[in-house]
């Protein structure tokens, strides 16, 4: 399995950074690696990448109801299931809407290649805005 994406790996030797890592810093750039792919992924709408038309969520969801909110958690986990095959047996769960922040949050759970351990995200997405955050 690959640590980093290849345009990461390739903007690392070009900053002439491919000096011996550690196995902790490895799995620090996994995690960051990761957690990257996971935001753009998320932001993406779907129809928008060329690459793929189903890459993204899709731009006509409603948040307004709390079923909306399981269909949104299940297709952002089929979106990690297909286009971020590094974070495996994704889990996500609805965790509501946060009204200090005005965002739907999700609690994202997976596991990084054979590691055991589960890693868990937190995932933020706002209201009127294309950006979703995801984070450590």
């Amino acid at each position: 399995m690959a640590i980093e994406r290849l345009l990461e790996r390739l903007q690392r030797w070009s900053n002439d950074d491919v000096r011996e890592q550690t196995p902790a810093q490895q799995q620090a750039m996994l995690l960051c690696s990761v957690q990257k792919h996971l935001s753009e992924l998320l932001s993406t709408h779907q129809g928008s990448a060329l690459i793929d038309p189903t890459l993204g969520l899709p731009n006509n969801l409603e948040l307004t109801t709390i079923g909306n909110y399981q269909t949104l958690a299940a297709t952002i986990s089929a979106q990690i299931s297909h286009f971020e095959p590094r974070l495996t047996n994704p889990s996500v769960q609805v965790l509501g809407l946060n009204q200090a922040h005005v965002c739907l949050q999700f609690a994202l759970s997976g596991q990084l290649g054979d590691d055991p351990r589960r890693i868990h995200f937190l995932i933020s997405i706002k209201a009127g805005n294309a950006k979703v955050l995801v984070e450590l």
